[in-house]
Order: C-alpha cells, then structure tokens, then sequence
C-alpha cells in the first residue's frame, strides 16, 4: 500500500502550493479533485482525507477571505464521497468488514454513504460559520490555533484507543513509534527525528506553511497508528513493514522530521564556519558517520537478499501466461505455515502470500481450500463448484497428485519460500533469537502445478441440474448409494463410479 504514501507526498505538493497563493488555479484544482477521485481505490483510509481538505479550505479562507476558492476546495469532499461510493460498488464487503466495521461495529453502506454526503454537504454550513465568527479571531494566527487543537486531537486519539485496547498511554503515545524508528533507524538518527518532530510543531506555531501541513498530515494518519495496536519490539522486521500504508506515511514525515533537524544543525554551523562549502561538506560528514554507527546495515543486507518468497514475481506471469482472467480455484497445503513475528497476527499459512500477490496482479481466485498433503490425491473433495471454474492451482511441498479425467496437468512451477524464524512457530515463547543473522532460516520448496477443469464435467454438471436430484429422496438412494454426496443443503452433486474417486461439485462432507 505504497501507492497511498504517494497519495499523500503529492497532496502535501498541492497543499504547500494551494496555502502560498490567494487563487486556485485550474490546473491545481484539477490534479487535487483527480487525486480526491483515485485515492478511495487505493485504502478505507480516504475517509481521512476529509480532514485533510477541510482544513485546507478552512485555512485558506480564514488567511485569504476568499470564500469562491475555499467552497471549490469543499466541493473536493463531494467528489471524494462518489468515489468513496464507487468502490464500495467494487469491493463492498473487503470495506465495510474489514476497515469501516472497526470504526462503527455493524456499519452499512446506506449508513456510511450518509455519514460522507452529510459531511460534505455540513462542510459548506461550517464555512458559513466560520464566516460570521471570523471577524471576532481576525487577529489569531490560524496555524498557531489549530496546530493546538491537533496536539489535542493526538492525545485524545491515542487516550481513547488506550483505554480500548488496553494498553499503556505512553505506550501509544511515545514508545511504539519510537521502537518503529529505532528499528528503521538505529538510535543516533531516531534521537534527531525526534528532535525534528518538536521543531516541526514549533515551525507550524510560528505559521510555516509546509511545517503545518507536515503536522497535519502526521496528526490524521496517527488514528489507523494506533488503531492498529503497532509495537515494533520485534526489531528484525522492521523492512517487511515498510510497505504497510499507516506506516509508510509515518516514515515519510520521520524522514521530513530528520530533514528539518539537519536543516537547523547547517544553519547553526553557519554562524561559525561562514563559508556555506565548509558547513555543507562538514554536515554531510556528520550525516555520514552518524548513518554509519546508526543504520543496522546487516539487517538490512540480509532482508533485501533473503525475502520471504524468493521470486516470489515469477509466479504471475507464469499465471498470466497460462490464466489470464479465467476464473480458478487454489488448493494449498495447509501445514506450510511461517512464524514472521510474535503475536497471532504474525503466523500465516501459505495461502496468505499468494492471495495477497493474486489480489495485487488481478489474478481470477475466487476460493482457497486447506487441506492436509495426504488428502492431494485424485480422491480430493472439493468444497467449490469446479463447473464454475477453468483452473485448479495446487500448492504444495510436493508435486500435487490430482491428475484425473476431469483435470488435465497443464505446468508446473517450482519456487523456493524463504524466512528467518525471529519467533518460536510451535513454542509459547515468544523470542527465539535477538541477533538477526543467528536467527534460524527455513527454505522449502514450493510445487505449484496448474490443471485445466474438463469440458465434459459441465456437461455432467448441466445433466445433474436437469434432473435436479435430492440427497434425502427415496429414489436417489436407491439409484446411487454409494459415491453419492451431498452438502448440509441436501443438494447433491454427481461423483464418478460407484466409489467417490475424483471430486464432488459441492460437497462438504461424504456420506458412505
């Protein structure tokens, strides 16, 4: 989700542009509505976005009295709304279960399409407030008052979330964001990120522009921070996160934050030094050697040379090639589980990286079934009603066995899965190694073989619907006893032979 950091970098663009001048231009209008349109595609976490334009407009009116550009900049909350919209059209359930139900349990679309329109339409009533009470704090500095109410807002989120989750309000506050840089950073570099967060917020106070949208972006993106409970005690996992969306953003204003304090380190050393060729090579020095003894280079050597799934990529062209946007079905050994850090969360069967890389690439899997290696057979029973589908894809430590007269062995494609255990698979204990480069490293070998569903068992298929035969009738029992199946449905689904060899259309369980 590094595409929403990109999101952000380039709102951070168009706002430090928009809050310099007293117009909107057309073309700066333009990108700023195509980015409100795209971004709802990318995460739930557009909705945030609705802060972000809504003080923009409010800034830029209150410093410009322009009230025709701050209600074209509201009018971006109308066009983020349809968008917002569009996408739950796409992908409604993935929305709403899993990102928008965390915020408002049982949320539905009806609910939260009228909670986005309510607030865009509200928008325009509270620049209309803000009109009437403006006279009365003319001579209050916008940036100084409200980077106040987001030093607040902070502390009111990582409270509230706290107290939900049970957990130490420092914790939130400070330290897990502190082990996120430290882990990312080393501590020399840490120590001058955190000095460059206090002089970004004194820079907003004194009304700096950039310093302002900085600290905004950096108070918005810290709710799904601390909704997401991170704590990054694990510190050989700091490089796989960094493309997490909450994450990325945060390190995007760390690095911001490190700018700001070399910044400040080069104009002290000016007042001393005179000439700017000795103060830049002496802060790039310092820059090098505090790099040197601060970022853990050989952990990060041994991430980017070991990755999870070592070409992991070759996998989608080699489905493209074969697939293209047909329909298949995934059967994957259930026992290729990896521990990558501590926690529930971090252990994931082998189903978890090739659903992740085939909802990325556009891959057609439309269900995943976990069965035992014993069970890749020929006399595999499917859950899924393989007449709806033209692939089967088996993942295993071994070659799959599934080949029959209703599946045809198309290819085969070997990979190696690759990953350092930093945390006990098996064992309740939590740590297993301190030092990356002890850590034990597993590698197996991956088979994934692709075979291509038979025409004629839709044909089988289309002749079990016409007949629309019932597991529970007198007649079906008497006509097919054995190898019949059936679901908790009572539907029942034709199997080959008088013993069930190959598969069922629905079945979850075999009656004998």
């Amino acid at each position: 989700m590094a595409n929403l950091s990109i999101d952000i970098y380039i709102y951070i663009l168009l706002a430090h542009k928009i809050l310099h001048h007293n117009t909107l231009s057309f073309k700066v209008s333009i990108a700023l509505f195509l980015l409100l349109a795209l971004v709802p595609f990318l995460r739930g976490e557009a909705v945030l976005y609705f802060a972000l334009i809504g003080v923009l407009s409010l800034y830029h009116f209150w410093q410009y009295s322009s009230l025709k550009t701050a209600s074209v900049l509201m009018f971006g909350l109308i066009i983020l709304s349809l968008s917002i919209q569009a996408t739950l059209g796409i992908r409604s359930h993935y929305l709403l279960q899993m990102q928008f139900s965390r915020v408002i349990p049982g949320i539905t679309e009806e609910l939260l399409l009228s909670l986005l329109y309510g607030a865009s339409f509200s928008s325009f009533v509270i620049l209309g407030l803000t009109r009437v009470i403006k006279k009365y704090f003319q001579t209050y500095s916008f940036t100084m008052f409200f980077t106040t109410i987001l030093i607040l807002l902070k502390l009111i989120f990582v409270y509230y979330y706290s107290q939900k989750e049970n957990l130490p309000f420092t914790h939130l506050l400070i330290f897990n964001e502190y082990g996120f840089a430290l882990g990312n950073f080393g501590l020399p570099l840490t120590l001058l990120i955190f000095v460059g967060l206090i002089l970004l917020y004194l820079s907003a106070f004194k009304g700096n522009r950039l310093s302002f949208v900085l600290i905004l972006v950096y108070t918005i993106f810290y709710v799904p921070f601390v909704m997401q409970k991170v704590t990054f005690s694990d510190p050989h996992a700091f490089l796989y996160y960094w493309n997490r969306y909450y994450l990325s953003i945060l390190m995007m204003i760390h690095f911001f934050a490190l700018a700001f304090t070399l910044q400040a380190i080069y104009k002290w050393m000016q007042k001393y030094l005179k000439k700017i060729s000795t103060s830049t090579i002496f802060l790039m020095s310092l820059f090098i050697i505090l790099s040197a003894f601060s970022l853990p280079l050989n952990m990060y050597k041994i991430v980017l040379t070991e990755p999870h799934q070592k070409n992991a990529y070759t996998l989608v062209p080699w489905m493209k090639k074969h697939v293209g946007n047909q329909p298949i079905s995934v059967v994957y050994d259930s026992t290729i589980i990896y521990k990558q850090n501590k926690g529930h969360i971090g252990t994931n069967h082998i189903k978890y990286l090739i659903s992740r890389l085939f909802s990325v690439f556009k891959i057609n899997a439309r269900e995943y079934q976990g069965i035992y290696p014993s069970q890749l057979d020929s006399n595999l029973t499917f859950h899924a009603d393989l007449s709806q589908r033209r692939y089967v894809l088996c993942v295993a430590q071994k070659p799959c066995k599934l080949q029959n007269s209703y599946l045809h062995h198309v290819d085969t494609l070997i990979l190696p899965l690759t990953w350092r255990e930093h945390y006990s698979l098996h064992s309740p204990r939590e740590e297993q190694e301190q030092e990356l480069s002890h850590s034990y490293q597993n590698q197996w070998k991956l088979h994934f073989e692709l075979y291509k569903v038979s025409p004629r068992l839709k044909q089988k298929f289309a002749f079990n619907k016409t007949i629309a035969l019932n597991g529970r009738s007198p007649i079906t029992k008497q006509v097919f006893q054995k190898g019949w199946y059936t679901t908790h449905h009572d539907s029942g689904a034709w199997s080959l032979g008088l013993h069930p060899k190959l598969f069922s259309l629905f079945s979850k369980k075999r009656l004998m």
